[in-house]
Formats: structure tokens, C-alpha cells, sequence
């Protein structure tokens, strides 16, 4: 922490355009951490940001708009709906009221690594039945998943994929010092 505001107070005595990335839930406190150990009232050269929000920035600046993406809250809605929707789940018990948040993410995920129903349909030929019958079940919510939101269903996963994409030419990242902070503190899951 100490390299850090020593860090930042140099980059705010040269007025240096600077970029701290922390993870999501520590831009407050870092910032107030920034303002108390450097002595200063404000900064404007000096931004301090998760990766989440700098997604965001990259897509206003350089892909001219943010395009609507659904949060985990809702993937999670949107998963507990089709689920509903979806007629004669085999192995997956929709009373469980947690359900919809795990298969959310794991859709969420599958959708991240180009996994779509159709793959799960095929890997579940080859399985115990059991197992091939959460296969089917999460192929079909996923492809619920899909109709309900009109077969993109955008999330941040998808955003982040855009973003990284305009990551190496941007003007925004080139102009700017970049520190990234925080996140060698945050517990293993």
C-alpha cells in the first residue's frame, strides 16, 4: 500500500495521466486512501478503477456506445424464468432456491467459452444416464435462456470479450500510466 500512494503522489506531483485498477469493491477506499496519504483535496490525472468499469469506459470511448448487458442478478432472473419455461427437467430440482444463480452462471459461462446447447446435447450421447440428464437439463435452460432474451443475451462476460478487443489501440490506455493494486490481497476461492 505504502508503494502505491508513493506512486500515486508521483504521478500527481508531475500531473501524469495515471490508471489504477483494483478490484471491484475497493475504488472508494483507495481513492480515500490516495486524498489522506498524499495530502491532496482532489485529483483529475489520476483515476482509479475496477476492471468492470474500465470494460464500461472502453466501450463508450472506443466502440462508440455501452451495449445493454444483463448483471449476474440478472442471468440469475433470467435462468430462474427458464427454468420454469423449460417442461420436463429430467435431473435438476427447480424447488432448490439457489438453483437458478448456479446455472445462471454456469449458462453464463458455457456462452463465455462458446459452449452452446447443441454441444451439451452432443456430450451428454456419451454419458451415464445421470449425468447426461444434467447435460440435457442445462442444454435445455440454456436454450430457454436464449429465446427469452432474444438469442444474445449480453452479460459482462461478453462485454469484457468486446473490450479486450480495443484494449491494444486505444488512445484512453496509451495516454496513461497504469498501476493495477489489490487484487494479491484478496482470498483464494
Amino acid at each position: 500500500q505504502e508503494q502505491l500512494y508513493r506512486m500515486a503522489g508521483q504521478a500527481l506531483e508531475e500531473n501524469r495521466p495515471t490508471l489504477i485498477l483494483v478490484p471491484a469493491q475497493a475504488s472508494f477506499l483507495v481513492e480515500s486512501g490516495i486524498l489522506r496519504e498524499c495530502g491532496v483535496q482532489g485529483f483529475l490525472e489520476l483515476e482509479v478503477m475496477s476492471f468492470e468499469k474500465l470494460t464500461s469506459r472502453m466501450l463508450e470511448l472506443e466502440g462508440g456506445r455501452v451495449l445493454p448487458a444483463l448483471d449476474g442478478a440478472g442471468v440469475a432472473m433470467l435462468a430462474k424464468r427458464a427454468m420454469r419455461r423449460s417442461e420436463g427437467l429430467r435431473a435438476l430440482n427447480i424447488e432448490d432456491e439457489r438453483l437458478h444463480q448456479r446455472v445462471g452462471e454456469l449458462v453464463s459461462a458455457l456462452k463465455s467459452e462458446e459452449i452452446f446447447p447443441e454441444q451439451l446435447r452432443a456430450l451428454a450421447a456419451g454419458q451415464h444416464a445421470s449425468t447426461a440428464d444434467k447435460l440435457l437439463d442445462v442444454a435445455d435452460i440454456f436454450e430457454q435462456m436464449l429465446a427469452l432474451s432474444g438469442g444474445s443475451m449480453m452479460d459482462g462476460r461478453d462485454q469484457e470479450k468486446l473490450a479486450q478487443g480495443k484494449f491494444a489501440g486505444s488512445a484512453y490506455l496509451k495516454k496513461r500510466d497504469i498501476i493495477i493494486f489489490g487484487f494479491d490481497i484478496l482470498p483464494a476461492l
